[in-house]
């Protein structure tokens, strides 16, 4: 089997990658090493995989024949990031998408595995957010994940692509490293076991947490599930526990895991922050593919499997 992933350096995408090669896949991974963090594939795996230094933009120029699906993973992430660079936000995640889309169909791959965003509802006042939410998404980012989700939808059932785009819900765990624009949890880690106070933006933020290893599984299921359709189809489906886990709970969990003296300090809302609250509904995901949504860990076990591997790389 041979697969094309794209952002396949970063958080979510590198966990599919080492995936598919644990699993004997020929990969060919396309990204342009512009995140700061790049994460390394190690040897031992089954599988085979090469890396092109190529921006996901230039995709649609490159032939190659036998590739069974194409996940694409490459964007330009983060509410605040794409406020503060939304030219670059724009090209990678439409123009760069647009390309993607143009790769699958001049190299004739049937099945195409789309990473959307529990962003796409942005402040839809229904909770939790079921698929058919009404979808109000206000920053570059929110709107770039949903409209590619649409130009995906409408290209593949033009040109016969089996489309799989789940929606993800905060995902984390082992890989994703602290940063400025990662997300609650590993700058909690970072913080905690370093002694620094946790800042919370908003005594009422909550959010819906999936563990990494949970999310690669839900990929797969529905990848496998279009991959072996003999027509189109297209899942679109949220990846999430179903749990709404405040920030506050969240702070206070990973100071008790890791023994932290630091102190929990309440800061004003982000201005962006126009969902405080944000929680899945995985009804269609467990009605779609049982297995893989029955066995999400709640957010003490995924704290908590995460935990050593922070302690290894926030020294």
């Amino acid at each position: 089997m041979r697969a094309v992933v794209t952002g396949g350096t970063g958080f979510i995408g590198n966990a599919i990658v080492k995936r598919l090669l644990c699993d004997g896949w020929d990969v060919i991974i396309i990204d342009n090493l512009y995140d700061p963090v790049c994460r390394s594939i190690a040897d031992g795996f089954n599988g085979t995989y090469r890396l092109i230094n190529m921006d996901v933009v230039d995709i649609e120029g490159l032939q190659m024949d036998g590739i069974d699906i194409v996940f694409h993973f490459a964007a330009h992430y983060a509410n605040v990031r794409s406020l503060e660079e939304p030219m670059l936000n724009v090209k990678t995640n439409m123009v760069g998408t647009m390309a993607v889309l143009e790769f699958c169909r001049k190299n004739n791959v049937k099945t195409l595995m789309y990473a959307s965003s529990s962003g796409v509802y942005g402040n839809s006042e229904q909770l939790p957010f079921t698929e058919n939410a009404s979808i109000c998404p206000s920053t570059p980012y929110e709107v770039t994940k949903y409209a590619g989700e649409i130009l995906c939808s409408g290209y593949c059932k033009i040109y016969n692509i089996s489309l799989v785009a789940p929606r993800f819900f905060n995902v984390y765990g082992p890989g994703d490293m602290p940063g400025g624009f990662r997300s609650a949890v590993p700058n909690f880690f970072k913080k905690a076991l370093s002694g620094n106070e946790l800042c919370i933006t908003g005594d009422s933020i909550s959010r819906d947490f999936t563990f990494i290893d949970d999310v690669v599984n839900g990929v797969l299921v529905g990848a496998k599930a279009a991959k072996g359709s003999f027509s189109q189809v297209e899942y679109i489906y949220n990846i999430s526990t179903g749990d709404e886990v405040f920030i506050l709970d969240l702070a206070k969990e990973i100071k008790l895991l890791t023994g932290s003296t630091s102190q929990i300090v309440l800061g004003g809302m982000r201005g962006w922050d126009n969902a405080p609250r944000r929680v899945g509904d995985n009804t269609k995901f467990k009605n779609l593919f049982p297995v893989a949504a029955n066995n999400m860990r709640d957010i003490k076990t995924g704290l908590s499997d995460s935990l050593e591997w922070y302690k290894a790389v926030c020294k």
